[in-house]
């Protein structure tokens, strides 16, 4: 069995991890970063990095590099129904300082940043690795994690482990904690088709009554479009093979009926919410959806899950130096973030609640009261509170 020490060992190479080891890298820690896959060429995973992340990749000299890559930038966006747009919102709204959003694939992202991490020798990730169980010394306190790299069995053991394996984590179903909450009310179906050259790169959200649309740009020329549909409605959906997706979606939104015939490779998200009790414990700590389970609401999801990775990245450090490994110490993670979070995860809730009511009243008076809120100082409130939350403190120096 191979067997490797290090200072810190991540579980998980999505933009988290990523971004978490690039920041211990270049602090001078010995990072060794673990990736399941053999690449990073996975659809429809978070890609809008909103202005509240762009702020703080720029605070981590970061952003010029990033916004080098290949990428569409989104400026505005807009709420429709029965064919009308109902509401307009801008970035300039969230924020005068960087008054967009920016779409890049994921793959391209985490590529970038771990280009960046590779220049540090102290930095390592091996692909292909399955976690199979946490090491533990005699006092239960965990040390590292077993399993398999490149089919052949592995052990890392480390000062400090972090989980940063995404909404299906297998670090949190061998955790110590607890699941909270969990809420499951809807589905999503994403699917991709050309974006029509007659409209704008803006993000677009249809009230269809149930079944409602979102469409995101995805570079170069795509639009990513999400259905969504409640749990009792599956079994339907997935009977006429998907058909009833293009017919509806087409009524609501002719001007890309010729795109929707052509759709193909549906892809089924169930819309979760879900919290832990704690994120931290002796000599380990998870981050991002392995934390905290974000909902596709007002795509925010990578951008929370880059924020804990800052936030780790500042705690972990200074744990590693005063060689403290500790919960209470680590705890400071959660007691940073866990507000903000919650906070999100509530909104997303409320939200979620609203634009998937079966009401039918509600879903008359809907488009009429999301038009007359939407001319008052109210909505830029909320969707600075919601998009631009205070952001987590940035103080490593710049990458």
């Amino acid at each position: 069995m191979k067997k490797v020490s290090t200072d810190v060992c991540i579980v998980g190479s999505g933009p988290a991890g990523a971004l978490l080891g690039l920041l211990l890298a270049k602090k001078g820690h010995e990072v060794i970063l673990l990736e399941r896959f053999s690449h990073f060429n996975r659809e429809y995973r978070g890609e809008i990095l909103q202005p509240s992340t762009l702020n703080m990749l720029d605070d981590l000299g970061l952003l010029e590099y990033i916004l080098e890559q290949p990428h569409n930038r989104i400026e505005k966006g807009g709420i429709y129904a029965s064919g009308k747009r109902i509401m307009n919102f801008t970035m300039e709204d969230l924020s005068h300082e960087y008054p967009f959003a920016i779409q890049m694939a994921q793959a391209t992202f985490i590529e970038a940043l771990l280009a960046e991490a590779k220049k540090y020798p102290n930095f390592s990730i091996l692909m292909n690795a399955h976690i199979k169980e946490l090491v533990k010394d005699e006092d239960h306190k965990i040390i590292g994690v077993k399993g398999t790299i490149e089919k052949e069995p592995a052990e890392i053991l480390a000062r400090i482990t972090v989980g940063s394996d995404g909404r299906n984590s297998t670090l949190r179903k061998l955790s110590p904690f607890q699941v909270t909450n969990e809420h499951h009310r809807s589905n999503l179906i994403w699917f991709t088709v050309d974006w029509p050259s007659h409209l704008p790169y803006d993000l677009m959200y249809m009230l269809t009554g149930q079944n409602n649309l979102f469409m995101i740009p995805k570079y170069p020329n795509k639009m990513q479009i999400g259905y969504t549909f409640t749990k009792d409605q599956l079994s339907r959906v997935k009977e006429n093979n998907y058909e009833e997706i293009k017919k509806l979606s087409s009524q609501q939104f002719p001007e890309i009926k010729t795109q929707l015939d052509a759709a193909k490779d549906f892809v089924q998200l169930q819309v979760i919410s879900l919290t832990l009790n704690q994120w931290s414990t002796d000599g380990f700590v998870l981050i991002g959806d392995a934390a905290h389970v974000m909902t596709p609401i007002g795509v925010i999801g990578i951008n929370v899950a880059l924020a804990d990775a800052i936030t780790a990245g500042n705690v972990i450090g200074q744990s590693l130096n005063e060689e403290d490994y500790s919960e209470e110490k680590l705890t400071l993670i959660d007691q940073e973030r866990k507000a903000e979070v919650d906070m999100l995860q509530n909104l997303q809730i409320r939200i979620e609640s609203i634009i998937f009511t079966t009401n039918p009243m509600i879903s008359r008076i809907r488009p009429l009261f999301i038009n007359i809120v939407s001319k008052t100082p109210l909505v830029k409130k909320l969707m600075r509170k919601f998009f631009f939350p205070v952001k987590s403190e940035t103080t490593l120096s710049k990458i």
